[in-house]
Formats: C-alpha cells, structure tokens, sequence
C-alpha cells in the first residue's frame, strides 16, 4: 500500500504553521499554475512519486493523491512531487509574492512533512470504496479542460494511473512514459493480455469483484486454443476478396486449384465458387492464391462400408463421427453404408462428414447371423421388412443372402427362393435397389433370377453366375480385404463345423480366379474397404492396392473407386462445369502410384476445404 506523507500525518504532528495559512497558500500555488492544455490536463508535475494537493482542488473531483508519472501529466486541479521540498519550493516558485493567498509573513506557507508520520495508511482508498455506489455529480472542470467532468471519472482516471505506476525499467522493461499497469504484466507474461472491465459493468468497475488488486502473481489459466483457428487461418489464405458491386469488397469462398483433372488429366484451373466447380475465373477476382496445385481426383467412393457397426454391434455417435472422419481424411467422400444397427441419419446433415447412402438395417434370417448386427426375420416375413427398410433407406436394401446353418453345418441360403423374389420386387416398387452379402455358391442363383442389382463378396461365383450378371447389369463390390480372412474363418470353425472350414478354403484359393474371370467378362466391379465389424475403418487405400494385386489395372481400379463408383450410385462422374466440388488433390499421379492415396494434400468436400 503506497503512502501518502503530505495528507496522512495527523495534524498534531504537523509543523506549527497556521492552518489557514497553509490552505490559503496551496490554493494560491493551485490557481498559479499554467492553464493546463486544451484535453484538459493540467502541465507536467514532478517526475516521479505523490504530491500533496488543495482542499479546493478535492472539491472539484480531484482525489487527495494523484501518482505523477514519467512523461504524464497530472489531473486537472492537482499538483505532484514526491518530495516536500519539491512541493515547497514548486509552491514559491510559481505563487506570486503579491498573492493575496500568501502568508502574512510573505513566506512560503507549505509545511514541512514529518517523516514520522509517513506510515499512516492514506485513507483515499476507503473513500473510494464509500464512493463506489454513490451517484454521479457534475462539477466543472478546471479553466482550459473540455467541460464539466464527472466525479467518478475524475476517480477512476486516478485509480488507473495509481495501477500504472511504477519505476521505469521494471517488469517488461518499458522505459518512462510507456508503463503498463502490474496486472498486464502479468497477463504479458503468460502471453496474453487483458482488458480492465469497463466502468458499470457487470461485477462493478474497473474488474471483477473476484479478482482485485490483492491477488498474487499465480499461474494464469491460458485460454483454450480453438479449433476452429487454424481452419480459419487456411480459409483466409486461400479464399480471396471478390468485389461484389462497384466500389464494395465482400468475403466469397472463391478457391482455385490448379493441376491435372483426372479422368482424362488435362491440366487447368479449377474455381471453386459456392461449392461447385467452374472453369471460368470469375468477374472480379483480383490476387487470387492457389488453394492447392496438383493431381485432381473426384472424390473417392467406399462402396461397402458400416459407419454404426463394430464387433460388439452399434456404436454412439461419438464413434461414428470419429470413423466418418477417419474415412474423410482418406479422401472417401461417398459411402454406402451396407447394413448398420444405428441410425446414421444426422451425418447427412454434416457438411464436413463424407456424403452418406444408407442401405438401411441388415435383412437377415432368425439366429442366422451375427447377433445385434441385423433386423433378423422367417420368410413369411420378409416382404414387410424389406418394404419397411426400402422406405427407412436411402435408395437400397441389405439382404444376408446365405450363412452359417447350426443344421448343416455348412454355408446355406438364408431365405427361400420365392421369398426373395416377392421381397426383391417390392424394393424395387418403392424404388428401392437390393444387394446381398454372398459368400457361398448356392445363394447366388435364386437372387439372380429374381432380379438383384449388386452382389458383395461373391466368392462363390460360377461362370454361368458371370454371365447372367452381365446380361442383367448386376454389379459386384468383391471387398478383398474381408474375403482375405476367410483361412482365419475357417480356422475358428474348424473345430465344430469342419464343412464349413473346408468349404471358406475353398473359396479363398478360388477367389483370385472368380474376380479376374468377372472382369474380364464384363461384370462392373467397384471398390468396397467393408469397414466396421471385423475391419478397420480408414483402409480403402489398402482395398484399392490389394485389386489391383489380384490383377487389375491401376486405371481401372481408381476409376472404380472414383468417378465410375460415383456414376453407379448417382453422383457426378467427373468435375464437370457446376458439379458439386468433391475432389481430392494429390502431388503425384495416384493412377501411376497408388501409394500417394494415402497421402492427400487437399481434401475438398461441398467446396470447403476439409482436410
């Protein structure tokens, strides 16, 4: 707490000078002083320390004490010197010896200050706080200020430069007149500065009633970094300023690319104005920054992927946005969501999650299939749920087409073959396309001839199978990754059901032939990672890498998870003029090199930039 010699000493230490005299003295040293400036400051005071000031001076809104600072000047009304001897010969030497306010004796009237009493504590501080809630009165301020000047004002000008004041040099190193107050201090230390909360507002002024003055120099909680800082900063680093009318300037999210388009690779410039893709630079666009250079691939696809799936059934939400997010950041803009327990719906409504089709809830036969997985149901009720999931979905319905049977102890169809034709028909009366889990061979012929449009895994295929699929555009997403595991399959089984372990060797020795024997017939095949369950999300690069090591092309296998896969389930092929921006930009070629999948440089989804 700072002191105050000149006003605190009680009067009866005080050297036996007239009170009067002294008063009548001050005043006139007050009235002396050069008019202070236009802002209504009054001249510079001495340079460092308090100062004692006139009872006239208090009662126009000055405080008792008022901390002169190097370079500042003092309040209207007030003097300052830390030294006595200061204030006195300050006093002689502006009062003019003919004052009518001198002393008889036309000496000097200050009084020396006992330094005795120089321990008392000031008492303007509990004045203060009588004050804090009393209303405001308007006094005028002194000759050359602006105006009448409020009392409270007047106050919390001196309590701001009461906090400021301290000796040049100290804390952060400013030197005289650039001293911050102890409290920025602080708050500069730990990297962040701090505002004092404005006079009237909520808590009372000046701060908090929670955090006073009093308060240590403790550890500062930093404010938590938000997330949305450096997706900001991107934003304004690639999204220029367009004039939006004659002399106006407004925010757009105008975003330009630059490199070779794929399918065709033919190199341009790629505008990205209210997410869709325009070729032409538009009007008005002035320094725009490139927001990616490099191969331009339409958004992947993942056609056989389970968001709400995991081994034990459902997932919440929270994972579901996790795994979404994974895929996204792979560059898979568009999923098929082939079967889940959960409902997936609000990722729709996700402008950064991938674009979702839902396939609904899988149709499976009673104790038929892994338990909590799907909607399990006998024949005579199949039509009703397959009709109740064609409404609930977005376009396509998930049948189990064959399964372990605990009778046989062997794969086996799950439903009759009159049962999946009346179910299969009225899917496709509500609009509605059908496909099926396949891994056996005897499945497959009754959902053929009743009219399916996709078949997953496909392991047990026949070549009279290939060639009813090609007349009937029957598409097949052979997710090698999963038909990969069926030795472990078979090696689980092996104890209790050893047909069925023989009958998954089988098929995984064959699988290589079955898929090269469709392709070259002509079946169209699309890429499925069948992530959820017992597969990891996140690996469709991996799906794509393992086709193309069962045979196929490079180029044929990109297109397949690319712009033929978005064509199959509706969406632009390619990035024509006006297509939704889904793209994803690579340094490399990934048609020559698949590894650069894994390693996108932009990821571009509804025209944002998202990764």
């Amino acid at each position: 707490m700072r002191r105050c010699p000149a006003r605190c000493a009680p009067r009866a230490s005080r050297a036996p000078t007239s009170t009067a005299t002294s008063r009548r003295s001050t005043v006139a040293t007050a009235r002396s002083l050069p008019a202070p400036p236009a802002r209504g400051r009054a001249t510079r005071a001495s340079t460092s320390g308090w100062a004692p000031t006139s009872s006239s001076a208090r009662a126009a809104g000055g405080s008792p004490c008022t901390p002169a600072q190097p370079g500042r000047s003092a309040p209207p009304g007030q003097v300052g010197s830390r030294d006595p001897a200061d204030a006195a010969s300050t006093s002689r030497s502006t009062a003019p010896s003919s004052s009518p306010s001198s002393s008889p004796s036309g000496s000097s009237a200050t009084s020396p200050l006992p330094a005795e009493r120089a321990d008392e504590v000031h008492p303007g501080r509990r004045r203060r706080q009588r004050r804090r809630r009393a209303p405001r009165r308007v006094v005028e301020g002194p000759p050359g200020s602006r105006g009448p000047a409020p009392r409270a004002a007047a106050r919390r000008r001196c309590r701001v430069r009461r906090r400021r004041t301290r000796a040049g040099g100290a804390g952060q190193g400013r030197g005289p007149g650039r001293a911050r107050c102890p409290r920025h201090d602080r708050a500069r230390g730990q990297g962040r500065r701090r505002r004092h909360r404005r006079a009237g507002a909520q808590g009372g002024r000046g701060r908090p009633p929670d955090r006073g003055r009093d308060r240590g120099p403790g550890p500062r909680r930093p404010r938590p970094r938000c997330r949305c800082d450096d997706a900001l900063a991107d934003l304004a680093a690639v999204a220029p300023l367009i004039r939006v009318r004659p002399g106006t300037v407004g925010w757009v999210s105008a975003l330009r690319f630059s490199g070779p388009v794929l399918p065709d690779g033919e190199v341009r410039d790629v505008y990205v104005v209210d997410g869709r893709v325009t070729y032409e630079r538009p009007a008005g666009l002035t320094g725009a920054e490139t927001a990616g250079e490099g191969w331009i691939l339409p958004g992947l696809v993942d056609a056989h992927n389970h968001l709400g799936l995991e081994d034990g059934g459902a997932v919440d939400d929270a994972e579901i946005e996790r795994t979404a997010i994974l895929d996204r950041d792979n560059g898979v803009l568009l999923t098929r969501d082939c079967g889940s327990p959960a409902d997936t719906r609000w990722v729709q409504d996700r402008e950064d999650l991938p674009r979702l089709i839902r396939c609904g809830r899988h149709v499976a036969r009673t104790q038929r299939y892994l338990k909590g997985y799907g909607h399990e149901v006998e024949p005579d009720g199949l039509v009703d749920v397959v009709a109740e999931q064609a409404r609930a979905g977005d376009g396509w319905v998930k049948l189990v087409g064959d399964w372990i049977s605990r009778d046989e102890g062997d794969l086996a169809p799950s439903f009759p073959g009159d049962a999946v034709a009346a179910a299969i028909g009225v899917a496709h009366s509500l609009g509605a396309k059908v496909t099926a889990h396949c891994f056996g061979e005897e499945s497959i012929a009754p959902l053929l001839d009743a009219g399916i449009d996709c078949i997953e895994h496909g392991t047990g295929l026949t070549a009279t199978h290939i060639d009813q699929m090609v007349a009937g555009g029957v598409a097949l997403v052979p997710t090698v990754l999963q038909t990969s595991k069926f030795p472990g399959f078979a090696d689980a089984g092996r104890a209790k059901f050893p047909d069925y372990a023989a009958t998954m060797e089988q098929l995984f020795a064959r699988r290589r032939e079955v898929l090269m024997s469709a392709h070259e017939a002509g079946v169209a095949l699309y890429v499925g990672s069948d992530g959820g369950g017992s597969q990891r999300h996140g690996v469709l690069h991996e799906e794509i890498r393992a086709m193309a090591d069962m045979g196929l092309s490079n180029e044929y296998v990109v297109g397949a998870a690319s712009w033929r896969g978005r064509a199959w389930l509706g969406w632009n092929p390619g990035l024509d003029e006006g297509d939704p921006a889904d793209f994803v930009v690579y340094p490399r070629n990934p048609v020559e090199d698949l590894s650069v999948l894994l390693e996108p440089s932009r990821v571009v989804l509804r025209g944002r930039v998202v990764a």
